[in-house]
């Protein structure tokens, strides 16, 4: 459990959890059907129409039109089979931060939703290898005044004859001075890069309660809903007892409205 604080005099809730695939595919298939964007008689109508499409067709001698209502009695039932058991399933599997430990807080003014993740071996590497080339730069930068300083005061022991040679060694310095600003600008972007990635980890996003449109509820999940394909899915076993659990109805009573129970 995260660390309790408070806002407007009461204490925020706070849940952790990991959805496990049928889990979650079983609280997908629920929403559908709260929803009515799948409703259970099409499980038996729209096979039962497609047989009897398939007898006129024959009957009919594979009519056009009867043909044409096959196909979209077909397509319609594919449809609903893909909506209903593949794509929660393939969803589960293409967005992996679904299968990663969920990290709710519950406020009076809103939520705050994220992901718990432990930081990655190569990045930590990576800061690493870093962290040695600034101090290895910044080693180099300071003893590099301290080895020009003998060269310019050997500069005016110099003879005359030794001025022609020292033409090629004036030229260098430009080079060496661009070899050096690309190894400062490597180390830069390489940590920037890697503070990019590290700033994604345990990072909170905010939703207020106006955002959710509707609040609905069955035996195992609540779902927060916010467009018809746009929800939030909090199963009721992440709170810790029961009073934790009523605080939280409690909360959706005052900040969405009516909790629609939708057990199937």
């Amino acid at each position: 459990m995260l660390e309790k604080m408070e806002v407007g005099g009461l204490d925020n809730i706070d849940i952790i959890y990991t959805f496990g695939q049928k889990e979650y595919v079983r609280a997908v298939q629920q929403y559908l059907l709260a929803s009515r964007i799948i409703k259970k008689r099409d499980f038996f109508i729209m096979p039962l129409l497609a047989i009897v499409l398939l007898a006129a067709l024959f009957y009919t001698h594979f009519n056009h039109w009867v043909l044409l209502l096959v196909l979209l009695c077909l397509a319609a039932i594919l449809l609903g089979c893909y909506l209903f058991f593949f794509k929660p399933w393939y969803d589960y599997h293409k967005k992996p931060a679904l299968n990663k430990e969920t990290t709710l807080s519950f406020f009076e003014e809103g939520l705050y939703m994220g992901k718990q993740e432990e930081q990655e071996p190569e990045q930590t590497r990576t800061l690493e290898l870093n962290l040695k080339q600034e101090q290895k730069q910044e080693s180099e930068q300071e003893q590099g005044p301290q080895e020009k300083e003998p060269q310019e005061q050997a500069l005016p022991e110099q003879t005359p004859a030794q001025e022609p040679e020292m033409e090629p060694q004036m030229q260098a310095p430009p080079e060496q001075m661009a070899q050096e600003q690309e190894q400062k600008e490597e180390p830069q972007e390489q940590k920037r890069s890697w503070k990019l990635k590290s700033s994604r980890q345990g990072q909170h996003t905010w939703i207020s309660w106006d955002m959710f449109a509707e609040a609905w509820e069955n035996r195992e999940f609540f779902y927060l809903v916010q467009g018809t394909h746009r929800y939030t899915i909090v199963p009721k076993r992440a709170f810790a007892n029961q009073e934790e659990q009523q605080y939280f109805l409690k909360m959706l009573y005052r900040r969405v409205g009516i909790v629609e129970n939708v057990s199937p």
